[in-house]
């Protein structure tokens, strides 16, 4: 009926409303109660690197901290991405980014497999763990072959399997 088409046409009107307007009434209100989140700490620490008055900034940083070890890659988010590119942009700034592309399909965590797969494509060097320390021989070799026998297992490019082997303990 053309009330019913109104009434969600005038739903669909708050719900964009809403999105316009939530994310600076927020952010306002967080200024306002002097309360800061993880989130906002990369946004300002992003908007900072960016802002054309602190061009130092990325230097500062890389100088005080001039190596970086990534742990868990595989969970960074575009923002954390850009903040350590824009640090560590300099070819001689040793960072070494430690994770499994096959987790960063964990969007729950903030992972995206497109930051991750974009990153190992800027670095240098890849280096991968053959043995596996955690699982029996049996788990292992049913996991090879189950996942061996379609090249392209897991229907993405850059997210090849390779196969583990058992590591004596």
């Amino acid at each position: 009926s053309e009330l019913q088409t109104q009434l969600e046409a005038a739903r669909y009107g708050l719900i964009r409303r809403f999105l316009d307007e939530a994310p600076g009434n927020l952010k306002a209100k967080k200024r306002q109660r002097r309360t800061i989140a993880f989130d906002d700490m990369l946004s300002n620490l992003y908007d900072a690197l960016h802002d054309p008055d602190m061009h130092w900034l990325a230097d500062a940083i890389g100088k005080r901290f001039p190596a970086a070890l990534i742990d868990e890659f595989q969970d960074t988010d575009p923002i954390q991405y850009a903040i350590f590119s824009t640090i560590y942009h300099r070819q001689d700034a040793p960072v070494f980014m430690v994770g499994d592309p096959k987790q960063a399909i964990y969007s729950f965590r903030n992972a995206d497999l497109f930051t991750y797969l974009a990153a190992r494509e800027q670095t240098g060097a890849r280096y991968t763990l053959v043995n596996n320390y955690r699982s029996v021989p049996g788990l292992i070799n049913a996991c090879n072959t189950l996942f061996g026998l379609n090249r392209r297992v897991f229907m993405q490019d850059g997210l090849d399997f390779a196969p583990a082997s058992h590591a004596a303990h």
